[in-house]
């Protein structure tokens, strides 16, 4: 694969237009514009940076233990006792990063609200006229399940009752058995993962929340564990990732670690990392990306409180 072959992939990936693919790589439209014609080539320094965003977009193939290192204390560095209590008390920071938790949230599943639509019905109480109403509850629900795990974080460990109301909250008026543990098999949609059968749901949930709720010294790594072994349980008829991904913030803020931000563009290196981690138990990669994730939550929420 070429280098234009990957930044064509970039482009559709990212839903850049050339002019924010160009803001992104730090050069000009008519530079981006030759490089996709194929009327010239990037440069040593932009060819690395397609590189590296190709990488962040697809998932890599190797990693090194000094890479993986570097980025986990990049994370640790941030760590405060007293993080969820200082989240929890500035509106202006709660707000920044529900509004970016809904929209990439609910993009990775296939919602095609913009992050502007987003924000207008979650802070205006807009209803955005060439929007489906699901996906515009969607965006509600989130807002709701948001505020109800930030109680589990002021209040309380996690209990299996909390898992089911934070999917009554995310999947009300849009699937009948929300709140309720599926009672049928299912399938990882496009993915050769082995899910639980439905009987034993309740118990290797509970089983999961004694590991989630003990302290651990390797703190990153825990969440990516509890993440792909929620995420292969699969409890849920649907809303299982969203449901993950609110667990993930649970985990980061009783941690004293700045909150886990999947961003909906690196939807396919999340979900190979993910496979990886739940058929071959190596949690590496995940623990790469959930460390990404963090670092990419305080780049783009002011965390200045």
């Amino acid at each position: 694969m070429t280098i234009i072959d990957k930044l064509i992939l970039i482009q559709k990936q990212g839903g850049f237009t050339q002019s924010s693919l160009a803001n992104r790589l730090q050069v000009s439209f008519p530079t981006i514009n030759s490089w996709l014609l194929g009327k010239s080539l990037p440069r040593k320094k932009h060819i690395e940076l397609i590189e590296s965003l190709y990488e962040d977009f697809f998932g890599l193939e190797t990693i090194a233990q000094e890479k993986l290192d570097f980025i986990k204390n990049q994370v640790l560095s941030f760590y405060d006792e007293n993080w969820n209590e200082n989240i929890l008390k500035s509106k202006e920071v709660l707000e920044t990063l529900l509004l970016k938790l809904t929209y990439h949230s609910n993009s990775i599943e296939g919602s095609t609200l913009t992050e502007a639509d987003t924000e207008a019905i979650l802070f205006q109480q807009k209803v955005i006229v060439n929007r489906t109403l699901i996906e515009q509850l969607e965006a509600i629900n989130h807002q709701k399940a948001y505020h109800y795990a930030l109680g589990i974080v002021r209040n309380r460990q996690l209990k299996t009752n909390d898992i089911l109301e934070i999917h009554k909250l995310l999947m009300s008026g849009i699937i009948e058995s929300a709140g309720e543990f599926r009672n049928h098999p299912v399938r990882i949609l496009g993915s050769y993962v082995p899910t639980a059968n439905f009987l034993s749901i309740e118990k290797k949930i509970s089983e999961l929340l004694e590991d989630f709720n003990n302290t651990t010294n390797d703190k990153i790594e825990h969440i990516a564990k509890s993440h792909a072994l929620f995420e292969q349980i699969h409890p849920f008829s649907d809303g299982n990732g969203r449901v993950g991904r609110l667990l993930m913030l649970v985990m980061a803020l009783k941690y004293g670690l700045p909150p886990v931000l999947v961003l909906q563009e690196q939807k396919k290196a999340y979900y190979k990392y993910l496979q990886e981690a739940q058929l071959k138990e190596d949690f590496t990669f995940l623990t790469y990306f959930v460390a990404n994730s963090i670092l990419e939550a305080t780049k783009s929420i002011n965390f200045k409180i």
